[in-house]
């Protein structure tokens, strides 16, 4: 937001002066002074200005002449002016950075307490900023508003911004009419500021386009991931493209999502994301997570750059103890230094930035409140990111050639959630509060709290051939999450009793956004008859995540044959399958491929397994089929125990002697044997 001024000069007509001169000055008991000032924004930031100037003699042989003003802008326009006697003809000087009117009075209004009302208005693009979808204020004062009788000042903009984030200062006082917000400042709380600064919205969209340049240096295939924008409790991630698709996304323990792609030998690869990001100002409350005892430990433990267990680190933190005092600490011990910014920085850590507090940037301040925190035992993490500024001095970004910012995070365990700080811009920006209150300026790219430097963020994947920035974003106005899922159902058709039958659900997510706590709804009906449900919640699923989920349905002997149905559901998709579960026997005597001959000669048995009608057996044509090879073992491991207690009853209540049995095993091709499809899952 830019800076303005007000100025303005008042000429005053002495009677009975023999001359007159522009340039005297007069003392303010001469006339008095009082200044009512109304700005109204509208939608797109533009801003009417309505001033209503009193000027009141206090004594009997003066009247002022002329009024002057000077704003500091040079967008000024539809300049309209007036007085009791009806309209003036302001002259308007436009200079580099500034705007002069001058106003003549043409009546002269003369005597003790005689008051002459000025009205003045005019446009300007330069009081208010719309930033996608917030809207950002800044109203000059006068200099010297401490000689004026009044000074008010309101202004007024759409309620359609959403509440106000922050004010300085604060208002006296609130209305609400007729879809605007109003605010009024009387005298006394404006003598110590020189402007009134209001953002008003609690959401802000983005718009988005990365680009990642990964590389397989390896002789052979190999398999790699790269981290996308993620979900967290500030921001909300769509998708319209990543181009080409990864083979599958997941989510790690910090919440990051890991996009994978399968590289060949000695190749890089290209990958495009594009898509919207919308950023809160207070944590989504769905958000809320009770860290157990295993999560807490895993983030209070020391890494690469969070030397936690160093002494100095422990002393320290044992005398700050909250997140507060660690925070206002680094704000006011800490020292940004800008020289870093124009070499290949290097990360000090925790330990090497409070050895080294005046050399920090905002990589140390991020490490060091980190290690900090986990040394008084309070989880924390770092977010990367994005971070939209105006002013590289008061907000710098410092974290990468791409324009990159860093910042942590605390748990509140009594609020269940992650509350993101910044600690940098509250040491630049000289106090403002980036504790209690965070801003929409903030996009975090990745979250490190497993590991400090991985994942690795956009920006960083780059290889020799790389030119140019990876990062673009900008403002935006729509934000349409859609979400649609795809299911493919890979079961057998047949099975046997007291084996079980297996197979694949595939789930992808072939919307923008991602998908949380779904209900995934397994049925197994028999004659319209429900035997079994089982319902799955699915946390997360990704965009773009291709997920394979094993669905096994075990059968004892006793389970009854025949036709089964299979029907799986997930939000508004529903997939059905028919298997038919069949006997030892059955399965044998009823598939059109296979027979079983049983032969009797007194009380010699022999048995005959015969595959098709021709006596050629084709091992690879074996193998294809290893499921039903598999199944046909069973059977004729199921086969010979029968023979051994048959022969064991045999021998012990036969009245002659049995021959020893003859077991013939035929195994035969046939090429209509039915398929059954393997299954996998990850």
């Amino acid at each position: 937001m830019k800076l303005f001024f007000y100025y303005f000069k008042i000429f005053i007509f002495i009677l009975f002066f023999v001359f007159f001169c522009k340039t005297a000055v007069f003392a303010e008991e001469e006339y008095s002074t009082s200044f009512d000032i109304v700005y109204t924004v509208n939608e797109i930031g533009n801003s009417h200005v309505q001033q209503t100037i009193k000027l009141k003699n206090n004594l009997d042989n003066i009247y002022i002449q002329e009024y002057s003003i000077v704003i500091g802008s040079n967008q000024i326009k539809n300049i309209t002016a007036s007085d009791n006697f009806g309209s003036l003809d302001p002259k308007v000087d436009v200079q580099n950075n500034s705007t002069s009117i001058d106003l003549t009075f043409g009546e002269k209004l003369v005597g003790k307490d005689k008051q002459r009302e000025v009205l003045l208005s005019f446009d300007t693009v330069d009081f208010a900023t719309v930033k996608g979808q917030i809207l950002e204020v800044g109203f000059p004062l006068f200099a010297n508003k401490e000689n004026l009788s009044e000074y008010n000042v309101r202004f007024s903009v759409p309620a359609s911004f959403g509440e106000i984030t922050q004010m300085n200062p604060q208002a006296d006082s609130f209305s609400q009419s007729n879809g605007y917000y109003h605010y009024g400042f009387s005298k006394g709380t404006l003598l110590n500021n020189t402007s009134i600064s209001a953002t008003f919205g609690t959401e802000q969209i983005y718009d988005f386009s990365l680009r990642y340049t990964i590389e397989n240096t390896l002789d052979s295939k190999g398999k790699t991931e790269i981290a996308l924008p993620a979900d967290t409790n500030y921001q909300k991630v769509l998708y319209s493209q990543i181009e080409p698709a990864p083979q599958n996304v997941y989510v790690d323990e910090d919440g990051n999502w890991l996009a994978e792609y399968l590289l060949s030998a000695k190749s890089f690869l290209q990958v495009t994301a594009k898509g919207q990001a919308k950023i809160y100002l207070q944590p989504l409350d769905k958000f809320q997570t009770e860290l157990s005892s295993g999560q807490i430990q895993n983030l209070i433990k020391a890494d690469q750059y969070w030397q936690v267990n160093d002494p100095e680190v422990v002393k320290l933190a044992q005398e700050l103890k909250t997140p507060k005092n660690i925070y206002d600490y680094l704000v006011k011990n800490f020292i940004y230094d800008y020289g870093r910014l124009q070499t290949n920085t290097e990360r000090f850590g925790a330990v090497k930035a409070l050895q080294n507090p005046e050399s920090a940037i905002c990589m140390e301040f991020t490490d060091a409140f980190i290690a900090l925190s986990r040394a008084a035992g309070i989880p924390a993490r770092e977010h990367n990111g994005y971070a939209y500024t105006q002013n590289s001095t008061l907000r710098p970004l410092s974290f990468s050639q791409d324009v990159l910012h860093a910042w942590p995070e605390y748990y509140d365990s009594q609020k269940k959630q992650w509350l993101q700080v910044d600690p940098t811009w509250g040491n630049t920006t000289g106090g403002l509060n980036f504790f209690d209150k965070f801003d929409l300026d903030h996009f975090t790219f990745i979250t490190h709290g497993n590991e400090s430097t991985y994942p690795i963020t956009v920006g960083s994947y780059r290889t020799d051939f790389t030119k140019g920035k990876d990062i673009e974003v900008a403002f935006g106005q729509t934000f349409d999450p859609v979400k649609k899922t795809q299911l493919e159902l890979q079961f057998l058709e047949s099975g046997i009793v007291g084996l079980p039958v297996n197979g694949t659900l595939k789930l992808k997510n072939i919307g923008n956004s991602a998908i949380y706590d779904e209900k995934l709804s397994i049925v197994f009906i028999k004659n319209k008859e429900t035997i079994l449900t089982e319902e799955k919640t699915i946390d997360i699923l990704p965009p773009f995540a291709n997920w394979e989920i094993p669905i096994n349905y075990n059968t004892d002997l006793f389970e009854q044959s025949g036709i089964y149905q299979l029907q799986i559901q997930f939000m508004d998709q529903k997939v059905e399958k028919s298997f038919n579960l069949k006997s030892y026997l059955g399965f044998l005597g009823k598939k059109k491929t296979e027979r079983v001959v049983s032969q009797w000669t007194g009380n010699e048995q022999a048995y005959v397994l015969q595959l098709g009608d021709k006596n050629s057996f084709n091992f690879f044509d074996l193998m294809n089929k290893k499921d039903e090879v598999i199944n046909i073992l069973f059977i004729i491991l199921g086969f010979l125990i029968a023979i051994l207690m048959n022969r064991i009853l045999l021998k012990k209540f036969a009245k002659k002697t049995i021959n020893e049995e003859k077991i013939d095993l035929l195994l035969q091709k046939n090429g209509k044997t039915d398929k059954i499809e393997n299954s996998h899952s990850l």
